[in-house]
């Protein structure tokens, strides 16, 4: 299943909640969501990785991207319920020097 996504507003913050498998192929959709990273300048942006079960390396080079782009804006990105594949993925690529974890 391709890649989705809805956003809760939380005051200044956003939840990104991401759905589906994050690969290539989903490439400019998840721009869609650096794009709202970018716009959330000095707030904080959780992407809610609960519904993701699959993560490939150019989703991992797309979120050093969101990273990147959190950064140059002061925004705190923070990856929320990433389990399983995901998370030891995320923890193989050593995600946890670049990203906050929260369950």
């Amino acid at each position: 299943m391709a890649m989705e996504y809805t956003v809760k507003e939380l005051d200044n913050d956003k939840e990104i909640i991401v759905t589906g498998d994050i690969t290539f192929k989903d490439h400019s959709r998840f721009f869609e969501v650096i794009n709202l990273i970018k716009a959330a300048k000095n707030g904080r942006v959780w992407l809610n990785f609960g519904g993701v079960e699959f993560i490939d390396s150019a989703a991992l080079g797309m979120l050093v991207i969101a990273n990147e782009e959190g950064a140059d804006n002061d925004v705190e990105v923070i990856i929320k319920n990433a389990g399983g594949k995901v998370r030891s993925t995320m923890e193989l690529a050593s995600f946890d020097k670049l990203f906050n974890f929260e369950n």
